[in-house]
C-alpha cells in the first residue's frame, strides 16, 4: 500500500483512500455524503465541520473517537504551550519550531484554526530565527487556548 491521507484527516478522504485498497468495499453511491467544507464564521475558535469529520469516523460499535482526540488534546496542550514559553526564553529557535508543529498539527486535527494560524508564526519567525516577537505570539496562542478548550468542553457535555 503506496498511499496517503494529509493531516488533518477527513472523513471523506480517509473514506476515498481506503475505497482505493480494500476490496468489496461499498459503492460509492452508497459512500458518506460530502461535507461542505465552507469554513465557519473567523469568530468561531472551532471549526465545526473538523469535529464533525472526526464524529464520522466512528464505528457505531466503537469508542468515542471525538471525546478521545478532545481529551487528548485538552491533556496534552498545557504542557505544550509551556514547553513553548520555556524554550522561548532559552531562545532555541528549533526546538520552539519542533513545538509548535506538533501543536500545530494537533489544533488542526480539531479545527482551532486560529491556534493553528499562530503555531504558523511561530514556525515562520523561528525560521528568520527572530524570536523578539516569541513571547507576543505565545501570549495570543495561550489565550486562543482558552477560548478553544471552552468550546470544547461545550461540545463533549452537549454530547
Amino acid at each position: 500500500m503506496s498511499d496517503y491521507v494529509a493531516k488533518p484527516v477527513r472523513s471523506n478522504d480517509l473514506y476515498a483512500a481506503l475505497a482505493r485498497w480494500i476490496t468489496g468495499v461499498v459503492a460509492a453511491s452508497e459512500a458518506p455524503p460530502v461535507v461542505d467544507k465552507t469554513p465557519a464564521s473567523t469568530d468561531d475558535a472551532i471549526d465545526p465541520a473538523a469535529l464533525d469529520n472526526l464524529q464520522k469516523i466512528r464505528r457505531p460499535d466503537g469508542p468515542d473517537l471525538l471525546a478521545r482526540v478532545i481529551e487528548l488534546f485538552l491533556h496534552d496542550t498545557p504542557p505544550r504551550l509551556a514547553a513553548l514559553r520555556d524554550t522561548a526564553t532559552r531562545g532555541s529557535a528549533r526546538d520552539l519550531a519542533r513545538i509548535a508543529h506538533t501543536l500545530k498539527g494537533s489544533s488542526a486535527n480539531l479545527g482551532a484554526r486560529r491556534m493553528v494560524a499562530l503555531c504558523a508564526e511561530l514556525e515562520t519567525l523561528c525560521q528568520a530565527e527572530t524570536l523578539d516577537d516569541a513571547a507576543g505570539l505565545l501570549g495570543k496562542l495561550e489565550a486562543e487556548f482558552e477560548r478553544v478548550r471552552n468550546r470544547l468542553q461545550t461540545r463533549v457535555k452537549a454530547g
